[in-house]
């Protein structure tokens, strides 16, 4: 059986820039034909079970080939044609029977290729027939099938090097890890902040939303869960918890083909909330076979057990494939008396007890010559219960399901231009209940329902063709509605249209270049909005690609973003109270000012919050170390009208009128006095009074006052070689802030909160080293989280900086006729290796929330050594 996969045709003279870890010889070979543009020719029942060599650095397609297939027995070369051909050292091409593969990359929901199947038939003939791979090249290339991909951040298929700054954790990196959950892999990421929900300390952090679901966000950059844009398939998720952030902790990883993670600013691609960056989980796709997989871990010390299990079923035909899965995890509870640093009640639990279900499915097909179409699903439901007594002991439970379901139709419309229709249903409900333990807290009961029903259609290809090659462009469309139901909610909802736009030029290519310009591509984009509740928002970005030499690339991306308030802030409060009170004021003769508090987390005249993002980097590829890669990006956000909740500021407004002085009326009017007083909301906590006694009015309602400017510098860096019979790859992945400013409101004073408790620290690393032999792979990485100040400590404290090492090994038998070991793979973790404890934050002052915990859960876990093993088997 013979496989091609094919692109436009590659360049037998040009070098390439290769990074192509060790993998699979099918999947290796299909990223490097993607990369050189080349037509792929090989026996797919003879690589399959082979793994490669790891390529990177810059390289002919020739010479590529021979680091990739050294020592696996086949060969490889490249005809005057720009076809890759692959067979065992000493033969040419393959008889028999073929079938198509293709390299469905799914980013940005959206598989992208142009189909030509007017060939298969005249391929299939000519292969049986006994011709040689060799010679069945001279078919004409343009009839054969063109596979290009969307990457995260554009709508523009074929743009396989943007401006911006991209992450990708794919199968074999996730798998290196010895992670199991998609939180837990977010949570290596330094540009990651661990600020926000998650599902470590009752459920609720400093800087996150109230996680009644005990789920989990992420929070790049530290701007908070809700400023990061998260995508199954390109697709938007429905929210969890309050509303505020996507639970990234009801995807099953047995369902994740790689993860991308761009830390740019994308409102002018994506829309509200891309402010931060966009974190895009994509699927697998079908494939024929099966995955079968089994893990069991624990901690060292105390009794946080997990188990998982997972299968995947899949198969393929000439117009199509189906796949289909499903996982089950359990995990019990890590109470805090278990760990000597926390000096917690017992009733208190650091992890909570769950158990998820989660089930995916995705069938692709081609109704006709160039049409395809597709839909994916997946559903996850997960029963929870916690232990909590901060101020009051409560025993809570509750159960949380979701359910993603996309389909997309793509079209061929002929002279490489393409139609994607794309729609997608997501559906979030949560049920939770805290019992009081000891009857002197009202029980709680919280019911929430939210539900997105969106759909777009996107046409792109070639506008213009220059020296360079094409002008390429993309213009789209797309509505979209979501619902919020709650306990004590009215049916919330919102729809919004939008219309969009992007275009990128090459100015220079090899096609065209010039001294110090090998290449120059230029990129723009546009967004515009219209929503329902709040009016219009256009936003834009515009980037830059040169390469000055050819191991030198620099990058550039300049553009604004925004973020929509939640569904259940810009309203109006259900039931609306007001304080009357003598507030603190050191101004006033008596030491306090008789004020009204108007409180509440809403506020229907909300606005976006918007931001600038600029960022701008290079990398660099010495010619001569080969295999070495070097990256540098400076990243700056300035973000304003931050919806900021002030009623937790109440002892400090009166005290600072010039920090606060957008939200205080003093003197207030009589008509806004007696509207408030005589209001069903208004609560008298002073006495007896006249309006004319009231001095001020205090609006602290949630309203767009907060400013935040933060600047720093991203780098990683890569190094592979051969090491007798295997391989030895480094990689480094570092973040550092030079400044985290924020202001409250517009007219305070920038407060640099960087390196302080419960914030981003100046320095997050993780270095790693992966050796590989004969099926034995052994990975390690290092940890880094600097030092910072506890500044609620009295007086000022330090916090150490905190090291972890994590250890994953893992033993592939390989291909064993007649053997129980055959395509089996051993993989034994360890996570924090030598159980290092969270640095002791000591006691902070006036928070009671977190007073006995003995650390910072936004920069460390409590979680200890955790030892994990797991048996996958591949049939």
């Amino acid at each position: 059986m013979l496989s091609l996969a094919v692109t436009a045709e590659a360049d037998q003279a040009r070098e390439y820039e290769f990074d192509i870890p060790r993998q699979g010889v099918e999947t290796a070979l299909s990223t490097l034909a993607t990369q050189t543009g080349a037509l792929l020719l090989f026996p797919y029942d003879l690589v399959q079970p082979v793994d490669s060599k790891p390529v990177s650095g810059r390289y002919s397609v020739e010479d590529a080939l021979a680091i990739l297939l050294q020592g696996t027995g086949l060969t490889g070369g490249l005809t005057e044609g720009g076809v890759i051909t692959i067979s065992r050292a000493g033969e040419i091409g393959s008889q028999g029977g073929m079938t198509m593969v293709q390299d469905h990359n799914q980013s940005n929901g959206s598989r992208a290729t142009t189909k030509r199947r007017g060939l298969l038939g005249m391929l299939a003939a000519v292969f049986s027939a006994g011709v040689g791979a060799q010679e069945a090249v001279d078919i004409d290339e343009g009839e054969m099938e063109i596979d290009e991909i969307v990457v995260t951040g554009t709508n523009i298929r074929g743009i396989e090097d943007g401006p911006s700054p991209v992450i990708v954790l794919d199968r074999e990196a996730i798998e290196a890890t010895g992670l199991s959950t998609v939180e837990d892999l977010v949570a290596t990421i330094p540009q990651n902040f661990g600020g926000g929900p998650n599902n470590e300390i009752f459920g609720t952090t400093r800087n996150g939303a109230t996680n009644s679901n005990v789920g989990s966000g992420i929070n790049l950059r530290g701007l908070g869960p809700s400023s990061t844009l998260v995508l199954l398939n390109g697709r938007r998720l429905s929210t969890s918890g309050r509303g505020t952030f996507v639970d990234i902790s009801l995807i099953p990883v047995s369902a994740i083909e790689r993860i991308e993670i761009l830390t740019d600013g994308a409102s002018a691609v994506y829309g509200a909330d891309a402010v931060a960056g966009v974190v895009n989980v994509i699927t697998k796709n079908p494939f024929d076979g099966g995955q079968t997989s089994f893990r069991v871990g624990n901690v060292t010390t105390g009794e946080r057990t997990e188990y998982q299990a997972a299968q995947t079923i899949g198969t393929k035909w000439s117009s199509g494939g189906i796949i289909a899965g499903y996982e089950y995890r359990s995990q019990n509870r890590l109470s805090a008396n278990s760990r000597d640093f926390v000096d917690l009640p017992e009733n208190n639990d650091l992890f909570p007890e769950s158990e998820r279900h989660s089930a995916y499915f995705n069938l692709t097909q081609e109704l006709l010559t160039g049409i395809e179409a597709s839909t994916d699903v997946i559903y996850s439901k997960r029963k929870f219960s916690r232990k909590q007594d901060v101020f009051a002991p409560f025993d809570s439970s509750g159960t949380d399901q979701s359910i993603v379901v996309g389909g997309s139709i793509e079209a061929d419309l002929g002279t490489e231009w393409g139609l994607r229709i794309d729609g997608t249903y997501s559906h979030a409900d949560l049920e939770s209940s805290s019992i009081s333990i000891d009857g002197t807290q009202p029980d709680i009961q919280i019911l929430r329902d939210s539900s997105l029903r969106s759909v777009s259609a996107i046409l792109d290809g070639p506008l213009v063709s220059l020296p360079a090659g094409d002008i390429r462009f993309a213009m789209g469309a797309g509505y979209r509605d979501e619902e919020l139901l709650g306990s004590v909610d009215t049916e919330l909802s919102r729809n919004l249209f939008a219309v969009f736009g992007e275009v990128a030029i090459p100015v220079f290519s090899s096609e065209n270049e010039q001294v110090f310009a090998k290449q120059l591509d230029l990129s723009a984009s546009i967004r515009s909005e219209e929503y329902s509740d709040f009016g219009s928002t256009t936003n834009y970005k515009v980037g830059l690609v040169w390469a000055p030499i050819k191991d030198l690339t620099l990058r550039s991306t300049f553009g604004t973003s925004f973020r929509a308030p939640a569904l259940d802030q810009a309203r109006e409060h259900p039931s609306p109270q007001n304080f009357l009170f003598a507030a603190p004021d050191p101004s006033s003769e008596t030491g306090s000012t008789l004020a009204i508090l108007i409180t509440g987390g809403f506020n229907p005249e909300l606005q976006p919050e918007e931001a600038e993002t600029f960022a701008a980097g290079f990398d660099y590829t010495p010619s001569l170390v080969q295999n070495a890669r070097f990256s540098l990006n400076y990243f700056d956000v300035e973000y304003d009208g931050r919806i900021t909740d002030l009623g937790s500021q109440l002892l400090d407004i009166l005290p600072n009128p010039d920090i606060f002085s957008s939200i205080i009326s003093r003197p207030p009017s009589i008509d806004a006095v007696n509207t408030l007083v005589s209001g069903p909301g208004f609560i008298n906590l002073f006495g007896p009074f006249t309006p004319a006694d009231i001095e001020a009015i205090v609006d602290a309602r949630v309203t767009n006052v907060g400013v935040t400017k933060m600047n720093g510098l991203d780098f990683e860096a890569s190094y592979s070689r051969d090491i007798s019979e295997g391989s030895l790859i480094l990689v480094l992945n570092g973040s550092y802030f030079f400044n985290f400013d924020q202001q409250l409101t517009s007219t305070a004073a920038a407060n640099d909160i960087v390196d302080t408790i419960y914030n981003p620290v100046d320095f997050r690393l993780r270095s790693g080293a992966s050796w590989s032999i004969d099926g034995l792979s052994l990975n390690g990485y290092i940890n880094y989280v600097d030092g910072y100040r506890n500044n609620l400590t009295d007086p000022e404290s330090n916090v150490d900086p905190w090291i972890t090492v994590d250890l994953r090994v893992a033993c592939n038998f390989g291909s064993r006729d007649d053997s129980i070991l055959n395509d089996v793979t051993l993989a034994l973790s360890v996570r924090n290796l030598f159980d290092q404890d969270p640095p002791d934050i000591g006691e902070p002052l006036g928070d009671p929330l977190f007073a006995g915990q003995g650390y910072d859960p936004e920069n460390a876990t409590a979680l200890g050594r955790f030892i994990a093993f797991q048996i996958t088997k591949d049939w």
